[in-house]
């Protein structure tokens, strides 16, 4: 799609948003086929410009997606502290916290936001 286009010449010439927005598109598979590792590229190359909201969702890959185990407690208390700052959740964060339930739900898992 055009807007995929767009995002990827904006994300390439340093960009910060445009980074971040295309590796959400990585993310969810929205107008890409859904790539994990072409995600986590750009929102790598997003957290060096200081994108708070990019550090989040790759660390949302990293628990959703692999054998590494991160500290759940640390997550979220990296969630509340960005929704303390004013953060407005997009869709990339809301479907990587929804993958991040599922998945403690399937592996019988739990964890608690006290």
């Amino acid at each position: 799609p055009e807007a995929v286009r767009y995002f990827q010449l904006a994300a390439e010439q340093g960009n910060v948003i445009a980074q971040y927005m295309i590796g959400g598109m990585y993310d969810a598979g929205k107008g890409v086929s859904r790539n994990q590792d072409e995600a986590a590229k750009w929102y790598k190359c997003a957290i060096e410009q200081g994108h708070e909201l990019a550090k989040f969702a790759l660390r949302l890959i990293y628990l959703n997606n692999s054998g590494t185990i991160i500290d759940i407690t640390e997550t979220l208390n990296q969630w509340r502290s960005l929704i303390d700052q004013g953060y407005v959740w997009d869709e990339n964060i809301t479907e990587g916290m929804s993958r991040l339930g599922r998945k403690y739900a399937i592996e019988g898992q739990t964890f608690c936001c006290g």
